[in-house]
C-alpha cells in the first residue's frame, strides 16, 4: 500500500524516500505502535497534498514510498541492525528520507548511520519522555533508552531535546546538565536553530507523544500537559531553514484511538514535514 498523497512518484529513483518501521518490540505501556505506518498510510486518503501552511504541494516533489522494513519482533539488537543496515544502504545512495515508526527505539540505528555518514550531524529531538535511562525492560535499545544511545554516538553541544516533561530523577538530573535541554514547550526551538550552522547536516526526530494526549490520545506512552498541535506545526515550519537530510515520526498507536484522528494528525504532520525537502 503506498500513501494516496504521495501516489505521483514511485520511482525508486527518487531522492527522496519514504518508509514504515513497524516495530514496538519494547513497547511497556500499550503496544501497538507497529501498526502506525499502514494506519498513516490510510489515513493520508482524506489529506489533501496541497499545505496552505506552506504554500507547497507534494505533487511537486519527486520521492518513493518504499512501503515497510521488514524487522524482527522479539530481538531489539536484531532490530537494530536491520535498520541500520537499511539507512546505511540509502545513505550510500545519496537518499534523504522520512520514517514512519514503530516506537522510538528505530531512531537509534537510524542516527547512528546518519552520523556515519555525516560527521557534524545534528539532532532535533521531540519528545514528551527523557528516554535517558541505561537501559529498560532488559535492554539498552529500549524506547525508554534511545536518547542515551543517540548521545553515544552525537556529541551532546549537537542534541537538542524540546518538550520533555515525564522522566525519572536520574534521567532529568542527566538531562539538565546537557547544553541543549528545554523541557515542557517548544518555545526556544526558534531560537537554538539559529545557533546550527547553515550548511550542518540535521536529523529530525518527532515522537508524537510530546502532543497533549487530549489532542493525540493514539500513542503508547500518554504524558499530560502536552503540546497543542498548532504549537508543534509552528516548530515544524521553523525547520525550512535547516539541512534536513532525514526525518523520522514515531509512537502513533492506531489501537489506542479508534476514533481514527491521532492517525490522521500524523499523517497531516507527515505531509509537512516531507514538504520541508521541497
Amino acid at each position: 500500500m503506498r500513501l494516496r498523497y504521495l501516489s505521483s512518484s514511485e520511482n525508486p529513483d527518487s531522492e527522496i524516500w519514504i518508509f514504515g518501521i513497524p516495530y514496538d518490540g519494547t513497547s511497556s505501556h500499550r503496544p501497538g505502535a507497529r501498526f502506525a505506518p499502514d494506519a498513516v498510510r490510510i489515513s493520508s486518503e482524506g489529506i489533501e497534498s496541497y499545505s496552505p501552511y506552506q504554500s507547497l504541494d507534494l505533487n511537486g516533489l519527486r520521492f518513493y514510498d518504499y512501503g515497510n522494513i521488514e524487522v524482527p519482533h522479539a530481538n531489539p539488537e536484531m532490530m537494530v541492525d536491520e535498520v541500520h543496515g537499511f539507512i546505511t544502504g540509502l545513505l550510500m545512495q545519496g537518499k534523504r528520507f522520512l520514517a514512519i515508526g514503530g516506537e522510538h527505539s528505530i531512531s537509534y540505528p537510524i542516527i547512528r548511520a546518519c552520523s556515519e555518514q555525516y560527521k557534524n550531524l545534528f539532532v532535533i529531538y521531540l519528545d514528551a519522555h527523557c528516554d535517558m535511562r541505561d537501559s529498560y525492560g532488559g535492554s539498552i535499545y529500549s524506547h525508554a533508552s534511545v536518547a542515551k544511545r543517540i548521545l553515544e554516538v552525537i556529541p551532546s553541544i549537537r542534541f537538542m531535546s524540546f518538550g520533555i516533561r515525564s522522566g525519572d530523577t536520574h534521567e532529568f538530573t542527566f538531562a539538565r546538565n546537557l547544553p541543549h535541554f528545554y523541557p515542557f514547550t517548544l518555545n526556544e526551538v526558534k531560537n537554538v536553530l539559529e545557533t546550527i550552522p547553515k550548511e550542518a547536516p540535521v536529523y529530525v526526530t518527532i515522537d508524537l507523544d510530546v502532543i497533549d494526549p487530549g489532542f493525540f490520545p493514539g500513542t503508547g506512552a500518554p504524558e499530560p500537559c502536552g503540546i497543542k498541535p498548532g504549537d508543534l506545526l509552528d516548530a515544524v515550519l521553523s525547520f525550512r531553514s535547516l539541512n534536513i537530510v532525514g526525518i523520522d515520526v514515531v509512537e502513533l498507536c492506531p489501537p489506542a484511538d479508534s476514533s481514527g484522528v491521532s492517525a490522521t494528525l500524523a499523517a497531516f504532520f507527515i505531509r509537512e514535514l516531507l514538504l520541508l525537502f521541497m
